[in-house]
């Protein structure tokens, strides 16, 4: 039984967003996601993002570990060029909320480092 929720499942309700980047690590480099989830507490202001905690499995479409920040619109650009100029080893993942996990995990994703291959198949109809 899986005991992790999404991180979007732990989003406050008075806080919407319209994006939301997961950032993959593994044992190798836990401590860089870690510094740059602490990073990003730094760097932006509470109310413009949710961060996730690190969540050290696979769960849902996400192979590996992992933790996920939520976003508005109006910082999708200044977010994905941030996150892809301090990423390091990490690979990320930006999607949208469409309301279509399959297609926000795949033609509506932009990856930042290497394209990790999602389990797609709990997106099924």
């Amino acid at each position: 039984m899986n005991s992790f929720k999404l991180n979007s499942e732990q989003i406050p309700e008075d806080f919407s967003s319209d994006f939301d980047a997961h950032i993959y690590f593994t044992e190798e480099t836990i401590e860089e996601a870690k510094a740059l989830q602490l990073l990003i507490k730094n760097t932006f202001a509470p109310k413009d993002l949710y961060i996730g905690d690190l969540i050290p499995k696979a769960i849902g479409p996400h192979p590996i570990p992992m933790f996920e920040i939520d976003f508005k619109s109006p910082l999708f650009d200044k977010m994905t060029e941030w996150l892809n100029l301090h990423r390091g080893n990490l690979n990320i993942l930006v999607h949208p909320h469409s309301g279509d996990g399959l297609y926000d995990h795949t033609d509506g994703a932009i990856w930042l480092g290497e394209k990790i291959p999602l389990k797609l198949s709990i997106f099924a109809k």
